[in-house]
Order: C-alpha cells, then structure tokens, then sequence
C-alpha cells in the first residue's frame, strides 16, 4: 500500500487499506489517520467513515464515533452493523433512549436483516439496560420489541 500512495498519495483504496492494517495491529492512531486520509480522497465512501467509528468508540471518543456511525447509516441505510454500533455509542454516553431509536429504526425498515434477527453485542446491552434486573419486567419508559420478544419465545425470526 506505501507503493501505491507514494505513486498516487490520493489512493482513497490504498489508506483504506493500510487503515485497516493499522487497526488490526492496535495502531490506533496511524489507523485513523489513513481513514481521515480516505474520506478526503473519498468522501462517499462508507466504510472509510465506519472503520473510523471503530477506532473513536476504541479509543473513548464516543462523539467522533457517534458522528462516523451516523455518516455511515446517512451514505449506505443498509448498514445494519453501524446502527447496532450507533445504537451502542449512544449507550455508552448515557443516551439509551436514542440508542434504542437507532437500533430500531433500521429494524422496523429492515426486519429480515441478520442485524436485526441475531442480537449482537450492541443490541443486547441496548436491549439489558432496558429492563429492570430484579423483575426481568420493562423497565418505566420502555416500549415491547416484538423481534427481542420472539427470540425469546424461540422462534427464529419474526414477521
């Protein structure tokens, strides 16, 4: 990938690319960099904003995360795993309400989605911290989801 951008320093593919080499390698930083690098060579590019949002929520900077999952969810609606991520961020700054909204909406829109009939990590605390431990009952405030409750009536999907 360095080939590549030192032929072409604007090769949205390539910082992509070595972003996500960096990420995995816990290279946090130098992974954000060559997503900032990716988006102002491309700004359309989805995943570019996502893999940024990774990094953020990773690091703590839970309004740049907020911000790059939105990104995301704006450019490709069917992004199901940046809603879920959304959803959590907005957990994680004590937003559960608006987390839940997130995760929903792309539920409600998409309902046969693997996003939305497999509980993922964000889901499931969106999902935990709204009902009240002791009783297993919804806490005050929360509205049913039908695709939670018939998981847990053990049917494999909802229509």
């Amino acid at each position: 990938y360095h080939l590549a951008l030192a032929t072409n320093p604007e090769f949205a593919d390539a910082h992509f690319n070595l972003g996500n080499v960096f990420r995995r390698a816990n290279r946090l930083p130098e992974a954000a960099d060559h997503f900032r690098a990716c988006i102002q060579a491309q700004p359309q590019h989805a995943n570019a904003h996502f893999n940024p949002g990774v990094v953020a929520a990773q690091q703590g900077q839970l309004a740049d995360a907020e911000q790059a999952f939105r990104t995301v969810t704006e450019l490709e609606p069917q992004a199901g795993e940046a809603c879920l991520r959304l959803g959590d961020v907005l957990l994680r700054q004590g937003r559960p309400a608006d987390g839940v909204a997130a995760v929903r909406k792309y539920a409600d829109a998409h309902p046969d989605d693997g996003f939305t009939l497999y509980p993922g990590e964000a889901l499931g605390r969106l999902v935990t911290r709204f009902v009240h431990r002791p009783t297993g009952k919804p806490a005050a405030g929360a509205k049913p989801w039908p695709l939670a409750a018939a998981r847990r009536a053990g049917f494999a999907a909802a229509k």
